[in-house]
């Protein structure tokens, strides 16, 4: 599953991306990701937002093959501030 909001002008977000593990390894991440990233075009949107749990390393790899890179937390995070600490916080320009 995975979802795309609207944070602000411009702007969308890629929510709650996850592959159930016994589904995992075979390319669907990277597909959800481009189909996201797609809609996040069509919807006119210039950057893309995501946070990621510092732990969750595989995320990360694909994210980055898909050139989103490390940024500061974003305002319309909806992440608690008592946990982002543990959060990594990522942009891609489209």
């Amino acid at each position: 599953m995975g979802a795309l909001r609207r944070v602000k002008e411009g702007v969308g977000e890629i929510k709650r991306m996850y592959i159930k593990p016994e589904y995992r390894g075979r390319g669907l991440g990277k597909k959800m990701l481009e189909l996201l990233l797609r809609e996040g075009k069509r919807c006119s949107f210039s950057k893309i937002y995501l946070e990621t749990g510092s732990f969750m390393t595989t995320a990360q790899r694909l994210y980055r093959a898909a050139g989103f890179h490390s940024r500061e937390v974003y305002p319309e995070t909806e992440m608690p501030p008592q946990i982002r600490h543990a959060y990594l916080f990522m942009e891609k320009v489209l």
